[in-house]
């Protein structure tokens, strides 16, 4: 089963006898479906550019031809708009908090920057604690039938630095309210080949054999799986006052933003004095009323 997986992405197997490719047209006939149901839109492509940042062995998310990548506002599952992923209410917070063994809850202070010159002055007053900045690629997948969407879920592929790293992310029931994000969360790494293999094959989820992708398909009654597309990210990484701050600049299909986060157990404080901080050298900035993914499936920035 695993060598017909690996045929299929057109990958070499590592097994030793070689069988013909699996046939595609059950995933053919998942994808019809879905995509009957969730017509699309206005195609554009789902990566843009991004200066200096090249990924030679990505494979072209925005072909039809591939037939298995849409853009993401294209594809909105029956039981979950866009919006509800763009805020939830504060009863969801508590909901999100309810997690099994292994789920943590992620809480970010998230602020956004109106420009690139309010991103370059805030990368300008943390430069001396500057760390590290990496270059990300964000793929998203569904359900077949949306059995992710309609249960609030985001499952995300993150390519890091040229495939130098590939980590998996199962995001639950996100609240964003003042500019604060709180979710369930579990993460896992992944050899970046097979992430790439899945990108191209989204079936290969279902044979997965690390704990976490193997759990989804009977967790979710979820037997097979779209891809969404994704998006690029630049998040350079700097520590200010014993807090992990990370400044993104986020290239949507239809924009880039610029945002502030922060990981924290105390989210209301440190918002309070990063507010502080930016007001103190005069940087603009505003709550995120969005998470990024939110932002991606509703196809166009927040306004500011």
């Amino acid at each position: 089963m695993l060598q017909r997986a690996f045929a299929a992405a057109g990958i070499a197997s590592p097994l030793r006898f070689p069988l013909p490719p699996a046939p595609h047209h059950h995933l053919r006939s998942a994808r019809q479906f879905y995509f009957r149901q969730h017509p699309p839109s206005s195609a554009h492509a789902l990566l843009p550019p991004a200066p200096g940042f090249a990924l030679p062995t990505a494979p072209p998310l925005a072909s039809s031809a591939a037939g298995r990548c849409r853009p993401a506002h294209s594809i909105s599952a029956s039981a979950a708009s866009a919006g509800e992923f763009m805020a939830e209410s504060a009863a969801g917070a508590a909901a999100a908090g309810a997690g099994g063994a292994g789920v943590a809850m992620e809480v970010e202070v998230k602020l956004r920057l109106p420009n690139k010159e309010a991103h370059a002055r805030v990368a300008e007053l943390l430069a001396a604690s500057h760390r590290v900045t990496h270059q990300q690629e964000n793929v998203f997948f569904d359900g077949a039938n949306g059995e992710l969407s309609r249960n609030r879920i985001v499952l995300r592929l993150r390519f890091y630095n040229n495939d130098a790293k590939c980590v998996v992310t199962v995001k639950g029931k996100t609240v964003m309210a003042d500019g604060i994000g709180r979710s369930t969360e579990e993460e896992e790494d992944i050899d970046p080949t097979f992430g790439r293999a899945c990108v191209k094959d989204p079936s290969l989820l279902q044979s997965a054999s690390t704990p976490l992708l193997s759990s989804l398909p009977n967790r979710f009654s979820c037997p097979e799986f779209v891809c969404l597309g994704g998006f690029r990210n630049t998040r350079g990484v700097f520590e200010w006052r014993g807090n992990t701050i990370e400044l993104d600049e986020t290239q949507f299909a239809f924009g880039t933003q610029y945002e502030i986060e922060c990981e924290t157990s105390q989210p209301e404080k440190l918002k309070a004095e990063l507010g502080v901080f930016l007001q103190e050298h005069s940087v603009p900035f505003s709550n995120s009323s969005s998470t990024k993914f939110g932002i991606f499936r509703a196809g166009k920035l927040p306004e500011y």
